[in-house]
């Protein structure tokens, strides 16, 4: 009896308990790092590189996010840590001409604007 409770205790619980991802703010990014060069066929190219603050977390992924009015949003999901990852993060976006602008984390906090008209 007590081994069926607690099967149907797991069987409720459990898929409750995933892991839940958490979007790096800029706020708490380390050593936050912007560097704009120009590829082959002149095609910009913006690496964007930092350290999470979050000791327990690593980076689980990166996306980044075509946005209206010319902007891409980049978002660096975190979960917990374990081995082989950490919070450091280096993520290159090859920059259209379309895109006058890159965001950072859930406040959308500009990181890079286009310099030229």
């Amino acid at each position: 009896m007590l081994n069926r409770l607690l099967l149907v205790l797991m069987v409720t619980l459990l898929p409750g308990c995933k892991e839940q991802s958490l979007l790096l703010a800029k706020q708490d990014v380390i050593n936050l790092t912007v560097n704009e060069a120009h590829g082959a066929g002149g095609k910009r190219r913006v690496t964007v590189s930092g350290l999470a603050a979050h000791s327990a977390l690593a980076v689980e992924r990166i996306e980044q996010v075509e946005q209206p009015a010319g902007s891409v949003a980049l978002r660096v999901y975190l979960s917990p840590a374990g081995a082989g990852r950490t919070g450091q993060f280096s993520y290159t976006l090859t920059v259209p001409d379309t895109i006058k602008q890159i965001t950072f984390g859930p406040a959308r906090d500009v990181i890079w604007s286009r310099s030229d008209p």
